[in-house]
């Protein structure tokens, strides 16, 4: 239960409101400073101090309403934004090993001394150029919150966690109808997993409200007589035992702005297994009206610009797919590469010429990711990798912009020194298992015929030992089907909160899938799938996408068909873009699919190619084709252009399998599911 009060406003490019927000049913008083039992362990609690309860769910439509609406009151004092700070700022507190920290004091007051005041100088400047007009610290400080503990406000006094609280810093005495004047704070997620700000979505003034209508005892008497702010939270949780709190949560890189001193408010870090690292300014300044308006406005109606050439929109670039080599040290089944048994190593020139060519198209807008795939991009060993990430960090310090690495491995080769580069240099790890053994070893054999699963088990052993983040993708074949419960227990049993999936495509080299002639079967897999994925709090990016286009996105296009979107590099630098999977391969009419090579051309040269302008002319016939035919395509956007060449021999064409699995079927089941939920 919730009523109209404080507001939510994302800005941050990741944030989804299906995934990232939630609510649940209230709170309860801790009576006595215990060590409180929770589901991640024991948290110790300052005697009389109000918690949020454990039972999350998703907000219904109503709820969303609610706390995403825009009204004339969305000001900061009433407002919980969500934005992304500057890449600079994770990295290099990363660089600084903040996120290694002991529990010792010490360390945490040294390593506190020394990045302070980068950190202080980098948000400044931030938030000067991008929120507040001026900008003036009141304080700053960086919090350390190890696991198992929940909450992250610690009351060193009294040797125990605050839970659910108002900030009283500079006036602690301000009355309700002030707070809505009194200070904000902005805290930004550098830790390397997702953290969470929780709060009861009234202000001050709302709280008092409600309590009008209470008996005035002497509790809440003394409260307003003493202008005391934490009080009187305390008599509206005591008396409200059944509001509920709003749970936002932030991906590392993500920071909020919150009227800490009008809210009752905390940290929330359940779930985390590495160490949270938050870093806190406070300011009693806050931005223009006009300015916030203008934003909010533009967040509502989802605009983003784009690069263009001509009167075409080209870009942004998100991603930079680079084959570092086409040697894979398996031999899976499904696998659509048709070199795999080729090692052809990339050299550290062909990346930094990549670099440079992506630098001069000025195709990137604040950061694009690197994503090291096709093949097995271990086979390249440690020390390219050590070398590409100070390429790429003096490309992104020359150009202005942010660049991350991502990493899509077969496991094989991980071992703790593989673990340590992922957590020094903050690359994203993505790891292919296919569930549990008998099912993943059907498809995933070595070059000797032999199952996978164990060695690859040991690599998702070592990467949790470690604490290095990193998600999971599995191939949905025929295999998988009869097993939706034991699939979605594998992964629960196995720590793993969160996972992917493909299924086998025909494509490349692959020319039949397993799946053809078992869609009923598929859908029926699918259907058990969402169900016990929920039942057992296991989240699965197909159904999380699918319930944020259903719910919230307006004419998306595939990613995959707009052009320079996505920049596909092999390892000897010939490039393309659209589906990364056409890489390597020729069609009849227009030759190989590359566009260039980026030791002899430039990425705004192959723009113009006749090549390229017919592919793209083919490319937008059959996006037209599906807005013109398809009920599923205002939340698709076109579908995979490789799909519908490898199984229609055209891009000007429409459904594919892959469309009917991963598109249709998916959308299908996650709207049943959100029906009923709002009945």
């Amino acid at each position: 239960m919730i009523a109209e009060g404080i507001r939510v406003l994302a800005l941050a490019r990741e944030w989804r409101a299906v995934t990232d927000l939630a609510v649940n049913g209230g709170t309860y008083v801790v009576d006595s400073g215990r060590y409180l039992p929770t589901p991640e362990g024991a948290q110790r609690y300052r005697s009389g101090v109000y918690r949020p309860r454990d039972d999350w769910r998703r907000v219904t439509k109503t709820e969303r309403d609610l706390l995403l609406g825009i009204t004339g009151k969305d000001d900061l004092h009433n407002t919980v934004i969500l934005l992304d700070a500057p890449g600079e700022l994770l990295h290099r507190a990363w660089d600084m090993r903040l996120d290694a920290m002991t529990r010792s004091r010490a360390e945490h007051q040294e390593g506190k001394r020394h990045a302070l005041p980068f950190l202080i100088a980098c948000v400044s400047e931030w938030l000067v150029e991008k929120v507040f007009q001026p900008f003036e610290l009141c304080s700053a400080e960086v919090n350390f919150t190890h696991p198992p503990r929940v909450s992250t406000t610690y009351d060193s006094e009294q040797g125990r966690d605050r839970g659910l609280h108002v900030d009283n810093w500079g006036h602690p005495r301000r009355m309700p109808q002030e707070r809505g004047a009194a200070g904000i704070r902005v805290g930004v997620n550098l830790g390397r997993e997702s953290r969470a700000f929780v709060f009861v979505n009234l202000g001050l003034s709302e709280c008092a409200e409600a309590l009008r209508e209470e008996p005035l005892d002497n509790h809440l008497a003394t409260a307003l007589a003493d202008r005391n702010a934490s009080a009187l939270a305390e008599c509206f949780l005591d008396r409200n035992p059944g509001y509920s709190v709003t749970r936002v949560v932030l991906r590392p890189g993500q920071a909020y702005i919150a009227p800490v001193q009008n809210i009752v408010h905390d940290g929330y870090t359940a779930g985390r297994r590495t160490l949270d690292v938050n870093l806190q300014l406070s300011s009693n300044h806050f931005v223009h009206r006009e300015e916030f308006d203008a934003r909010a406005v533009q967040v509502k109606r989802r605009t983003r610009p784009a690069r263009t050439t001509g009167t075409r929109r080209y870009g942004p670039l998100q991603l930079l797919i680079v084959q570092g080599t086409p040697l894979c040290n398996i031999d899976c089944d499904y696998c659509y590469l048709p070199d795999r048994t080729v090692h052809r190593p990339m050299s550290l020139g062909t990346f930094q010429q990549t670099l440079n060519r992506v630098a001069e198209a000025d195709l990137v807008e604040r950061e694009f990711t690197v994503v090291w795939h096709a093949g097995e991009p271990l086979v390249m060993g440690r020390e390219f990798y050590e070398s590409a990430w100070e390429l790429s960090r003096e490309c992104a310090r020359q150009g202005g912009f942010t660049i991350t690495h991502s990493i899509q491995t077969n496991g094989l080769l991980v071992d703790s020194r593989w673990c340590e580069l992922f957590t020094r240099l903050g690359f994203r790890v993505g790891l292919s298992i296919d569930g549990p053994a008998h099912i993943h070893d059907s498809n995933r054999r070595s070059r000797a015929g032999r199952g996978t699963h164990a060695r690859v088990m040991r690599a998702v052993r070592l990467l949790q030992e470690h604490k290095v983040p990193f998600s999971l993708i599995a191939v949905v074949s025929s295999a998988m089907l009869p097993y939706p419960e034991e699939f979605a227990d594998f992964f629960v049993a196995n720590g793993i909160p969160e996972i992917g999936f493909n299924i086998e495509e025909r494509e490349g080299v692959n020319t039949s899938s397993s799946l053809e002639g078992h869609e009923e079967e598929y859908r029926v897999f699918l259907r058990t799938l969402y169900r016990a994925a929920r039942e057992r709090n296991l989240r699965i990016r197909e159904f999380n996408t699918a319930e944020q286009h259903i719910l919230f996105a307006s004419g998306v296009r595939s990613a995959q068909a707009t052009p320079f979107q996505l920049l596909n590099v092999d390892s000897g630098g010939a490039f393309s873009t659209f589906s990364p999977e056409l890489l390597g391969h020729r069609h009849p009419q227009h030759g190989e699919f590359t566009i260039g090579n980026v030791w002899k051309d430039s990425i705004r040269d192959a723009m113009k190619s006749d090549r390229f302008r017919a592919l793209l002319a083919e490319i937008d016939e059959g996006v037209r084709l599906c807005g013109a035919s398809c009920r599923y395509f205002p939340l698709c956007g076109g579908g995979a252009p490789s799909n519908k060449w490898f199984e229609n021999d055209t891009f000007a064409s429409t459904e594919t399998l892959e469309c009917r699995l991963t598109k249709q079927a998916v959308i299908d089941v996650v709207l049943d599911g959100i029906t009923q939920d709002l009945r």
